[in-house]
């Protein structure tokens, strides 16, 4: 190789390290200047601004009065609709359920009354009566 292919590769490396040099120069001052200052200052008054109104939109609906006083509504709607179902079932439940303990009790009491009790040594089989089974024979 001669000196004449070394020289343009050289000048060819120092124009790029130049080029960069200049482009992260450039960067810097872009990036250290008053201005880019001024415009991220704005925009955290901006951001913080619609933060506040947001806060204020959120509070006003939180508290207005039509709205409570809606929601109280729909409240009480519900529990007009549903309370007094759900207080039905829940009485049915329990006496269906006192009606097959006391189904159970006096089938077991009553082979007891018309003959002798169980023995100690005979196993009592455990059974429980659910509305609609029918016991196996």
């Amino acid at each position: 190789m001669s000196t004449e292919n070394k020289q343009p590769r050289s000048e060819l490396a120092s124009e790029l390290n130049k080029l960069g040099d200049n482009l992260a120069n450039l960067l810097r001052v872009a990036w250290q200047s008053e201005e880019r200052h001024s415009v991220e200052r704005e925009i955290a008054a901006s951001i913080e601004q619609m933060n506040k109104k947001l806060t204020d939109a959120a509070e006003q609906i939180k508290n207005d009065a039509a709205l409570n006083q809606a929601k109280r509504n729909m409240k009480d709607a519900w529990e007009t609709a549903h309370g007094p179902q759900v207080l039905t079932e829940m009485k049915q439940g329990v006496l269906d359920t006192l009606k097959c303990i006391n189904e159970e009790l006096m089938r077991r009491g009553t082979p007891a009354q018309e003959s002798s009790a169980p023995r100690a040594t005979e196993p009592v089989e455990a059974t429980t009566a659910v509305e609609g089974e029918t016991k196996p024979e």
